[in-house]
């Protein structure tokens, strides 16, 4: 990983590495005798956590068989070595970023909650006392209509290709 003076983490790494792997087993390519090299860069010092591990895999393979990944989609997830896409953190945060890029289509991992939270209040009277209990509970949101980006949900880099690779 070419990550030009930024620190990486072992997982990003790591990541990096099982992205090769998944995208040689796709494409059906023996990359052994290659070197595969992820330049990242970032308005940033460190980078850390596998959340780009799909987003390595789909590059890799657009590349192996020479092909585009379409204008304004993008993606975030883990990778693991059967091809599925994990779970992430920053969800909404990744979602906004995505469409502050000009994103048209996010893509993320299949079942990742996307929540929001809403401050509840709730007050009762004993013995003259108000006693007042301030809760913050899930909320469901739709990035959807909130951010108007359109949010796929894969379970598999091969699910993710459809959207991403043509």
């Amino acid at each position: 990983v070419n990550i030009n003076n930024i620190l990486a983490d072992y997982l990003t790494q790591l990541s990096a590495r099982t992205a090769a792997e998944v995208a040689g087993n796709v494409t059906g390519t023996d990359l052994t005798s290659f070197d595969v090299v992820y330049s990242i860069n970032a308005n940033a010092t460190i980078i850390e956590g596998p959340s780009a591990g799909a987003a390595m895999a789909i590059a890799t393979i657009a590349a192996i068989e020479n092909k585009r990944i379409v204008e304004g989609a993008m993606i975030t997830g883990t990778i693991e070595k059967d091809g599925s896409v994990n779970a992430v953190g920053g969800i909404k945060e990744k979602a906004i970023a995505a469409k502050e890029s000009n994103a048209k289509i996010f893509i993320i991992p299949k079942a990742e909650y996307i929540r929001s939270y809403e401050q509840v209040k709730s007050c009762k009277n004993t013995d003259g006392l108000t006693y007042c209990e301030i809760s913050y509970v899930p909320k469901q949101s739709d990035l959807n209509k909130e951010l108007g980006i359109e949010v796929i949900q894969v379970k598999s880099i091969k699910e993710a290709i459809e959207h991403m690779v043509k």
